[in-house]
């Protein structure tokens, strides 16, 4: 993937049908991703419902070149980026990873995987 010049790029991958709605908050997602330079201003990952109705968060990548993964973003972060009418989670229909160059320069990125990582919570006591 690439973006020319400082203009941001967008790849879209459309999907049949993605319900997130039982991602809680207190959810996750992380990146998998390959620098080829050190031109990359930022990743902007959008969650659509429609064109007009989405969830959009801004990753700072990692320094450097070669292989990074994100940390843990929690789903909260996500779901706050929400257009002004909230996005039906139950419905998302494509994902858009925006490559935003820094300057007026040109960036290429590999990308290797999104994970949506739920963490639940177990009970602690025991049964008998």
């Amino acid at each position: 993937m690439q973006s020319n010049k400082g203009s941001a790029n967008e790849y879209i991958y459309n999907l049949d049908n993605l319900d997130i709605s039982g991602y809680s908050v207190n959810d996750s997602l992380r990146l998998a991703y390959y620098k080829y330079d050190t031109n990359l201003a930022s990743i902007l990952l959008t969650f659509y419902n429609s064109n007009s109705q989405y969830f959009q968060l801004t990753i700072t990548p990692a320094s450097g070149t070669g292989h990074k993964i994100t940390d843990n973003i929690l789903m909260s972060t996500l779901f706050s980026g929400a257009t002004q009418i909230a996005p039906d989670k139950t419905s998302i229909k494509k994902i858009g990873i925006t490559l935003v160059p820094t300057g007026n320069n040109t960036t290429y990125v590999g990308f290797d995987g999104l994970r949506i990582n739920d963490e639940d919570t177990f009970r602690s006591e025991e049964h008998t």
